[in-house]
């Protein structure tokens, strides 16, 4: 073979390789964004720095019947339709739970008219103290978009199993002094991540609005009912 055409072969081989392996380097990176956890969505933000673990892979809640704060019964699709932040606490916890509510109630007044409104709904934990009555005095401060449950023991205790959360206090303690986390559930009625204290309304607005850009982009990808 021709020298000259033997170089210019190696040349166009050694191009071949390099745009190659650009182009697997390429797909990888693609690959590490759009198959997360091996189920081909996008990658769960890291919102470490907003003290919150969001969940590439929506937990299931399961179904329930409760008493809502109003008298009503509330179940698992009342859930549905819009965001939602649950908690557990209860009407004797009246120091850093009032200030964490408040500080929700300050999330709210942040977000814009365009963006998802949360509600919140707190997770009665003496059930025979929270009665419906006392639940709906203990929220009315803090104005609309503040709900409550209660019912059942165990009926309460399945809810805060889903909810990643421990319902039953060590023996000898009266009543929870603080909320120890905030259950984020989208509009499907699952639970998508976790915030965890201390709770500032920065960071509560940033870690929410980062997960329902993340669960929008989510949605596209899912098939239709």
């Amino acid at each position: 073979m021709d020298p000259v055409a033997r170089k210019q072969r190696g040349v166009r081989l050694t191009v071949a390789v390099l745009v190659s392996v650009i182009a697997l380097i390429v797909l990888l990176f693609i690959g590490e964004q759009w198959l997360a956890s091996g189920t081909g969505n996008p990658k769960a933000p890291d919102l470490s720095s907003e003290h919150a673990v969001v969940f590439p892979l929506r937990q299931q809640i399961s179904s329930f019947s409760l008493r809502a704060d109003n008298g009503a019964r509330y179940s698992e699709r009342a859930l549905r339709g819009h965001w939602t932040l649950a908690f557990l606490a209860g009407t004797r916890c009246v120091g850093d739970c009032a200030a964490t509510l408040q500080t929700l109630r300050a999330l709210r007044a942040t977000l814009e008219p365009s963006q998802p409104q949360p509600r919140f709904l707190m997770v009665a934990t003496d059930p025979a103290l929270d009665t419906p009555q006392a639940l709906h005095a203990y929220l009315q401060p803090y104005g609309d978009g503040f709900h409550a449950v209660t019912g059942a023991h165990d009926s309460l205790a399945a809810f805060a199993r889903d909810l990643k959360s421990a319902y039953d206090l060590p023996a000898g303690t009266v009543a929870r002094s603080r909320i120890e986390r905030l259950a984020l559930i989208d509009p499907d009625g699952k639970l998508v991540a976790l915030l965890l204290p201390p709770f500032a309304v920065e960071t509560l607005r940033s870690a929410y609005l980062r997960t329902v850009s993340w669960e929008k982009s989510m949605s596209r990808l899912r098939p239709g009912p």
